[in-house]
């Protein structure tokens, strides 16, 4: 029932007020998060699952994925440290 609530009604549930901290330096305008309801971010949208989100591709990434978040464990704690 939920999955065809949002087929059938995507518009109301994704268009969502954006919040002063994303505007601050301009994150709102460089984002598909924070996209107003349009064609623009129903094709974008179409585009990522289609490309970016497909598990073929999510497959070929995850060692990198793996890796990156690696790097990124490494940086916090040399900082915490």
């Amino acid at each position: 029932m939920a999955k065809e609530i949002l087929n059938t009604h995507d518009s109301l549930c994704c268009d969502r007020s954006v919040p002063d901290i994303t505007t601050t330096h301009d994150h709102n305008n460089f984002s598909i998060v924070f996209l107003p309801f349009s064609p623009l971010l129903q094709h974008l949208r179409k585009t990522c699952h289609y490309h970016l989100f497909s598990n073929k591709n999510l497959d070929a990434s995850q060692e990198l994925r793996r890796m990156k978040l690696k790097d990124l464990l490494n940086e916090i704690c040399i900082k915490v440290v």
